[in-house]
């Protein structure tokens, strides 16, 4: 049993500093990188200013002039003058030696640990004189290699001492073939040596410690798994721990980090991990060296930094002193840790679960999400097998002695389905599907099995059923509906024009419905005389399609024509149709115009409800005639409608229309002063038939226009 504990101390602007810190170290090791070789040019560039009588800047370009004249790298041609070659390094070739040993100065001070210092010593200067490999050895012991770049090689060996921060050590230098120096090579050496005792002097190396206690430490770390590391503590002038330094540390640490071991050793504790100090454990491993006590932490959460990045990780720890140094183990946990919360979280998002029953043993293994499938408390254990009927509903239990059946006796797989009383009152329906495992002897010792709840697909089932059975019967209702607007629309319009000719007055009309448009909208338009001459016009369409649309149109038209004829005014026919549609439960909507010719005037008088005004078109020129206030039918108990008078001269034409005309088929937000034009347009051609037949073409929907024409 793994005891999780969560470590909140560290805050997220703590780690969010601790990570700035790292990303700034790494771009300062970056220039360092870059100044392995700048201080060199830097010195040379100095000397040729004061030699030449000029600024830095043109003395650079007149060093990197003669670069290019000698085919020579910038930085060598700086070690030459730097060199002592002065003026005359830029004429002639010298010798070489002193040159690399001047670049390897430079790139030495650049260095930030000891194996850095062993690897810019050889690359960037000493390789090129002829040394196979640089080391650093404590007490000059060749045993006890503290750092080293190169193979180890068996030539000629140059031994100089060094004192580190914290070690005396010795720098070895081992020659491919005998050197065979000048005196001058040798003193350029000896300033070479008194650079890295310099550079030495503020680098930590491992404590000197004898190889031989801790060589097979090293070799049992390296053979086992494991995070592990070796520290060597670090003193302050009193002699108290301030930190550790890593002597070692074992491959899957170096993973952990995002860092190759090299990279590892040599670095201090609290700079790899400053976490550390924060939650206590740096206080602990300095009580287990100090008191020789080892030292374990339970699993718990930290925050580390990996390649800059803070990590949240599941670590166990534990410390202990050996010899002179501290053994640290930890056991990283997050993995084990995760898997097993995404399998619960699996089980609990897709409503799964896992049984699994030992029949030679006994033992039974029921997964959170099985106990949660079958309703049954952790606490209650799994159950048994043979009792698994118990735990269904009474009418599936037949299904689960078949599941026995199939598993026990014929030995094949089984997936059965039966429904589980869960404590909420409400029934499951579990698919469950088991195999069975057999000795060889051919006796089933193992039995295993994947639950999965399918309620939700049963219920969706059983309700794309009932769907499908409701839509059936909504395609036979809407075929029925179309046939039964086919026959109205037969009825209500046998013709789709109408053409009729009054004393000073001429009316067109046009009913128009796409062919594949099978809604029916109840656009309507109607134009009789009455007895008295005077010719009643009447256009509108009705809010919805349908039946309703039709009924709704049966109560407007004829009612309106009859009033018409006996004499009622456009007003006063718009008030009472607007009381008959708010009769009933539900109102519907139309909006509606109706107009009245009296011929001896030759004068138009119109009401409007809630719909488009007629356009006049007079001498080549459309207007839209003001609309008299009134609202939809139906939208009001009382509209207050009123009424407009327009009195017609000879070749005026009024044009009425339904929506569908002015706003089919058009992308602008006003479409009705184009509109206008078209109609303008159209008359200048051909006139009121011109208007007829192609204004219709703008429609995209059941539509009807209106032409009367003044003679």
């Amino acid at each position: 049993m793994i005891t999780v504990l969560d470590n909140d101390d560290v805050t997220d602007d703590g780690i969010d500093w601790i990570a700035r810190v790292r990303r700034l170290e790494e771009e300062v090791s970056g220039l360092r990188r870059a100044l392995r070789t700048r201080g060199t040019i830097e010195q040379a560039k100095g000397m040729l200013a004061e030699r030449l009588q000029t600024d830095p800047e043109r003395a650079f370009k007149h060093l990197s002039q003669q670069s290019q004249k000698r085919n020579i790298s910038v930085v060598d041609l700086a070690a030459d003058i730097v060199a002592g070659k002065g003026e005359k390094a830029v004429k002639t070739p010298p010798s070489g030696f002193g040159r690399h040993i001047l670049r390897a100065a430079g790139a030495a001070s650049a260095a930030a640990s000891l194996p850095e210092l062993a690897e810019f010593l050889l690359n960037d200067g000493l390789a090129q004189v002829g040394v196979e490999s640089v080391a650093f050895l404590a007490d000059g012991d060749p045993t006890r290699i503290l750092a080293m770049a190169g193979p180890a090689g068996k030539g000629t060996k140059t031994s100089y001492p060094v004192q580190t921060a914290n070690a005396a050590t010795t720098l070895v230098l081992t020659w491919a073939e005998p050197p065979g120096l000048a005196p001058a090579d040798k003193r350029a050496l000896d300033a070479l040596a008194e650079v890295v005792a310099g550079v030495g002097r503020r680098l930590w190396c491992p404590v000197s410690t004898p190889w031989d206690q801790l060589h097979w430490l090293h070799t049992v770390l390296a053979a086992v798994f494991g995070q592990g590391k070796v520290l060597s503590p670090v003193y302050d002038s009193s002699g108290q721990v301030v930190d550790f330094v890593v002597d070692f540390a074992t491959r899957e640490l170096s993973d952990l980090f995002g860092r190759s071991s090299a990279d590892l050793i040599g670095s201090r504790l609290l700079d790899l991990e400053p976490h550390l100090a924060g939650l206590g454990i740096f206080d602990a491993y300095v009580k287990a060296y100090n008191e020789s006590e080892p030292y374990e932490r339970p699993a718990s959460y930290e925050t580390v930094l990996y390649r800059g990045r803070p990590r949240r990780l599941l670590l166990r720890r534990r410390a202990v002193r050996v010899g002179d140094q501290l053994l640290v183990s930890q056991q990283h946990l997050d993995h084990a840790q995760r898997q097993n919360e995404q399998v619960l979280q699996m089980e609990i998002i897709g409503g799964l679960g896992f049984g699994e029953w030992d029949l030679a043993t006994g033992e039974i293994l029921w997964s959170p999400g099985f106990y949660e499938l079958f309703g049954r408390e952790a606490s209650a254990g799994p159950s048994a097998l043979d009792r698994l009927s118990k735990l269904v509903y009474p009418e599936d239990i037949g299904a689960v002695q078949g599941l026995l059946t199939s598993l026990l006796e014929l030995k094949v797989p089984a997936d059965v389905e039966f429904r589980v009383p869960h404590p909420n009152g409400k029934l499951r329906t579990i698919r469950l599907v088991a195999e069975s495992k057999t000795t060889p002897q051919g006796d089933v010792h193992l039995v295993q099995a994947v639950a999965s709840d399918i309620t939700e697909g049963r219920t969706a089932e059983d309700v794309l059923r009932r769907t499908e059975a409701q839509l059936g019967e909504q395609r036979m209702r809407a075929a029925a509906e179309r046939e039964m607007t086919r026959q109205m629309r037969e009825i209500w319009y046998p013709a789709t024009a109408l053409d009729i000719d009054a004393p000073g007055l001429r009316v067109r009309g046009q009913h128009w419905v796409p062919q594949e448009d099978r809604r029916f909208q109840a656009d309507f338009l109607d134009a009789t005389t009455a007895a008295d001459g005077d010719m009643l016009l009447a256009i509108g369409d009705i809010v919805g399609s349908g039946l309703a649309a039709a009924a709704t149109m049966t109560r407007l038209m004829y009612p309106a024509r009859v009033m018409g004829h006996a004499g009622s005014p456009p007003a006063e026919i718009l008030e009472a149709l607007n009381t008959e549609l708010h009769r009933g439960d539900q109102a519907h909507m139309a909006g509606m115009v109706l107009a009245r010719f009296l011929t001896s005037e030759r004068t138009l008088i119109w009401s409007q409800a809630g719909h488009l005004a007629p356009v006049l078109l007079r001498n080549g020129t459309a207007r839209q005639l003001p609309a008299p206030p009134g609202v939809l039918l139906g939208l009001m108990a009382h509209g207050g409608y009123g009424q407009a008078v327009a009195k017609l001269e000879p070749k005026d034409l009024i044009i009425f229309f339904t929506d569908g005309v002015a706003f089919g088929r058009r992308a602008v937000a006003d479409p009705l002063p184009l509109l206008m034009r078209e109609f303008e347009r159209l008359a200048g051609i051909g006139g009121p038939r011109a208007v007829l037949e192609t204004a219709m073409e703008f429609s995209d929907g059941e539509s009807c226009l209106l032409i009367v024409e003044a003679k």
